[in-house]
């Protein structure tokens, strides 16, 4: 599993809404589209803003195949994947935040950025019967013409607490070698 939780964090159950299922905001409220083509960073980094300004309830991830490339979870959100429904992993190195903080490992200097991210949120969350799948796979990188071999990881949480992950399929990790 590709988790990175520094500075003391902890995983540990999230707080959860009083009302889940009222507290829920649809990524295609906000324009995504679930076409497994359209780039929907925007869209669902803007259902994850108002969520967490709201201080509680969750994104709602349903219906789709929906492509984005960095997303930052903030306190007091959850995302939360329907059956059924798939977040991929842009193949287009470019579409990738470069300041998820540059950990780098021992002879993994290509791996500074990721998918899914998080720093210093609180009462966060990923869950339900969906799939993330960061498309990893050698043919999706590193991108043709990538000098710096540059590869995605899937999820980075720095300094988080409270931090909930449960039922869902992380499909194709974005590391080399890994087979489903």
């Amino acid at each position: 599993m590709i988790l990175l939780i520094g500075g003391g964090g902890a995983v540990l159950p999230a707080a959860a809404p009083a009302n889940p299922a009222a507290a829920l905001l649809d990524i295609r409220d906000f324009g995504a589209v679930g076409d497994g083509t359209t780039i929907n960073t925007p869209a669902i980094q803007a259902a994850i803003d108002a969520c967490s300004e709201r201080r509680a309830g969750g994104v709602l991830i349903a219906g789709g195949r929906f492509v984005t490339g960095t997303i930052t979870l903030k306190s007091y959100v959850t995302l939360r994947l329907a059956a059924g429904a798939e977040l991929l992993g842009s193949t287009d190195i470019s579409d990738y935040a470069t300041d998820t903080h540059a950990n780098m490992y021992k002879g993994e200097p290509h791996m500074n950025r990721c998918l899914i991210f998080a720093r210093s949120a609180e009462h966060i969350g990923i869950e339900g019967g969906g799939v993330i799948d960061g498309r990893g796979l050698p043919a999706n990188f590193p991108n043709q013409g990538d000098r710096a071999k540059n590869r995605p990881m899937l999820i980075r949480f720095l300094e988080c607490t409270s931090i909930r992950l449960r039922s869902v399929d992380l499909g194709v990790a974005v590391l080399p070698g890994h087979r489903r």
